[in-house]
């Protein structure tokens, strides 16, 4: 009999990429996990490295709810009446109604 020895362990999704066809021949689904320890100069996606949780703002997704003022840790959204911005260095966006 042969003991087999399992091992779960969890990761943190940032970003899944359906139809990815840049990072070599085919077509593939790719997906971000949070925490990469290489620090690679060129890297793409800093926001990757961190294992830590955080919250992104993406304007062309934002429908205006003030979800994401409520829950933000550092409480840099701001929701005014038609528009979302960041404080800071953020870029202001229109809010789609």
């Amino acid at each position: 009999m042969v003991h087999v020895a399992t091992r779960h362990e969890t990761g943190m999704i940032f970003d899944i990429e359906r139809f990815s066809i840049y990072d070599g021949p085919g077509i593939r689904t790719t997906v971000f996990l949070k925490g990469c320890p290489l620090h690679c100069l060129w890297c793409h996606n800093p926001e990757g490295i961190s294992r830590e949780s955080c919250l992104v703002l993406t304007a062309q997704k934002c429908i205006g709810c003030g979800n994401c003022v409520e829950v933000c840790p550092q409480h840099v959204h701001v929701l005014s009446t038609g528009s979302m911005s960041s404080t800071g260095n953020a870029v202001r966006s229109a809010v789609s109604a």
